[in-house]
This record gives C-alpha cells, structure tokens and sequence, in this order.
C-alpha cells in the first residue's frame, strides 16, 4: 500500500492522525507503518457500530465449578502449559488498571516499566 493509498483509507476512517509522525520516520520505519496500517482488520468497526448484530454470539458463559486447593496444586504445570500456548497463540488479552511504582514488585521505577512479557521482553509501556 502506497503512502496515499493508505492516507486516503485512513481519512474514510477519520484515523489519519496515525500518519502524524510519518514524515518523521526513516525508510524502514515508513515501510513498516504502511504495512501495519494495511493490515489492520477494519470490519471491527462494524461490530462496534452495530453491537445489535452480536446478540446470540459468545453468550454462553457459565460459572465455572471450583477446585481444592490440592487439585489446583496437583494440576499447575498443566495449567501452566495451557496458559502458555493460549498466550502464544495470541488467545488472552490482559488490560492493567493501576498505576504507580512497582516497590512492591521489587522493581525500581513504575510499574508500567516493569517485565511482564512471558514469551518475549514486554512491559506494558510496549
């Protein structure tokens, strides 16, 4: 996708402040912003614009059954494993709502800062 290719979708979308810093990137830098922006899956605007349309779908939630402490215990490397290979596989999405320092994580400096990455070096600044 070409520099104004990918201006022209982004204004249908009014999302051209995505582009804001585009003059000031390197050529490589260009070239992965333009790839980026043209592999954004846009028909979750749909979605959000008409919620209606979900009705029905994912709506089968049910609490699950408890554990003791002994199975959980029993089962952890296997719930490890799963939890793994969900992250891998891009399956779990987390969002962090406190702020502040990360004292009690025994980090120096905020919490956002902080190595939460499983499979690879991530803090949620990232």
């Amino acid at each position: 996708m070409t520099y104004e290719e990918t201006k022209a979708l982004l204004r249908e979308r009014g999302q051209e402040q995505l582009l804001r810093f585009y003059p000031e990137l390197d050529r490589a830098g260009k070239a992965r912003l333009l790839n980026a922006v043209g592999k954004i899956d846009w028909s979750f605007e749909e979605t959000l614009l008409h919620p209606e349309d979900l009705s029905g779908r994912g709506r089968d939630i049910r609490p699950i059954e408890g554990m003791s402490q002994e199975e959980i215990a029993r089962r952890k490397a296997e719930f490890g494993r799963v939890g793994a290979e969900a992250i891998r596989q891009g399956k779990v999405a987390a969002v962090l709502l406190a702020g502040g320092q990360g004292t009690r994580l025994g980090a120096d400096g905020p919490k956002g800062a902080y190595n939460i990455g499983l499979t690879r070096p991530l803090s949620i600044f990232e």
